[in-house]
């Protein structure tokens, strides 16, 4: 048991009991000095993901695009339909033009970085998208990132990861992951089963665990430590019991994931036609992000459920959505930025926490009034502490139909006229931005002016 996973599983322990919280830390803090004594802070640096999977083939320049958009005098698609006025150069960028739907994310741009030049494998819709899966087919995919940082659960989390997958009962709308053989994200469907996951905590504390506690509380030689003792006896007692275990902690874990004023899931959503698949994944991302706070679980994939694109086709259709989804994001930007993580003073959940989100592709920058055709590319956009702000790429433009979307020089950041980057570059920035350990050859692939340092 490494020090993050004691100092978490102690306080949820002494939670439960009713230990006051002043006492909790203080004990806590000594049991882990005497239970672990060369571990004062734990040597892998802590790292979390947010993961928001966008269905079905949600073009990414709804949220910024890049600065040639400028130049229109005149609306000319309706996945970007913004010109003069409404269109604004978000501080801390250099190509990166906001909108009136996606003002809410200005403050933050200097942490976003969106590109839409990246090529599918199969242009497909697909519940494993190419950049998840590494570029290749889904019979020798790569493992899915957030599979590969939620096992190594570096933060000491109660649960390694978890994922809101999409509805059942439609495939079109459902998101998986390649796992390689490592664990696969818990599933759950709604905020309920979320919450559920911790109404049976003797499935998280094994006894061992309660015996270390035990034994490091036997060496504090103080009239509070004694009552500790007694009361983690009792709640060793109890775990030998699954219904008084249960009752044990049932209101603790309850009253930690109560999202009922949590600032992103008060976020109004004016979007009718979206509004409850929308108010769904806001809700997800709001237990997710108590749980975060109280380190329960290390990362997270939420599922935004959406229809087809085909008959977006006119001004400002979308644009409701937008509105909606950005000022979601901002204000999970701003939580992640507000919020301390747990036992670690001075550390934001911002300084350990990675936004990643994106769709299985695109669509085309087409005329308005027309079919909203499928697009030939990716899109993804980051968010967090280590990334630079920017869309990477260019939308050629000076095609009157299906203008193609470019990429970017991996080195530069240069927009490569006629070339597209790969799944794989994308699979490997996105490793590389989470705090994934990368091969020499593996960080050659990384799209590098994306991420800072």
């Amino acid at each position: 048991m490494n020090r993050r996973s004691f100092l978490t599983k102690t306080g949820l322990i002494l939670g439960g009991l009713g230990v006051a919280d002043s006492f909790q830390f203080d004990l806590i803090e000594k049991l882990g000095r005497e239970l672990l004594p060369m571990a004062n802070a734990d040597t892998i640096r802590p790292r979390r993901t947010l993961e928001i999977c966008f269905r079905l083939g949600v073009p990414l320049i709804h949220f910024g695009a890049g600065s040639e958009f400028a130049s229109l005098t005149n609306v000319r698609t309706p996945n970007f339909s913004y010109v003069g006025n409404q269109i604004q150069r978000p501080a801390g960028t250099s190509n990166l033009l906001l909108h009136t739907d996606s003002a809410a994310l200005a403050p933050h741009a200097a942490n976003i970085a969106l590109t839409q030049g990246v090529a599918t494998f199969d242009g497909q819709h697909t519940d494993l998208f190419d950049y998840r899966r590494g570029g290749v087919a889904a019979g020798s995919a790569k493992i899915t990132p957030i599979v590969e940082l939620a096992d190594l659960n570096t933060t000491g989390s109660m649960i390694h990861g978890v994922m809101f997958p999409g509805t059942d009962s439609d495939p079109n709308l459902r998101v998986r992951n390649a796992t390689g053989g490592k664990r696969d994200l818990e599933k759950v469907n709604t905020v309920a089963d979320f919450q559920g996951l911790f109404k049976q905590p003797t499935l998280r504390f094994s006894k061992q665990e309660v015996a270390d506690v035990l034994g490091a509380a036997t060496r504090l030689s103080s009239r509070q430590a004694a009552a500790l003792e007694q009361k983690l006896a009792q709640a060793s007692q109890s775990a030998e019991n699954q219904k008084k275990a249960q009752e044990l902690f049932r209101t603790n874990f309850v009253e930690l994931l109560n999202v009922t004023n949590h600032p992103v899931n008060m976020v109004n959503i004016t979007d009718t036609p979206k509004q409850a698949r929308l108010a769904k994944a806001r809700g997800a991302i709001s237990v997710v992000l108590n749980a975060f706070k109280n380190n329960l679980i290390n990362s997270a994939v939420v599922v935004v459920e959406l229809e087809d694109w085909h008959g977006y086709q006119n001004i400002g259709q979308s644009g409701p959505y937008v509105n909606d989804m950005s000022r979601i994001l901002a204000e999970t930007i701003k939580f992640l930025k507000d919020t301390d993580e747990q036992g670690m003073p001075g550390t934001k959940l911002w300084d350990t926490t990675t936004i990643v989100a994106g769709s299985e592709f695109t669509r085309a920058i087409d005329d308005l009034n027309v079919d909203n055709a499928d697009g030939t590319t990716q899109g993804f956009m980051m968010i967090g502490k280590n990334v630079k702000g920017n869309y990477y790429g260019q939308v050629d433009l000076s095609v009157t139909r299906n203008a193609p979307s470019w990429g970017i020089n991996p080195n530069t950041g240069a927009p490569t006229p006629g070339q597209k980057n790969t799944s794989e570059q994308a699979y490997q920035t996105i490793r590389q931005a989470i705090g994934l350990n990368l091969t020499t050859t593996e960080k050659e692939r990384v799209l590098k002016p994306m991420l800072v340092g």
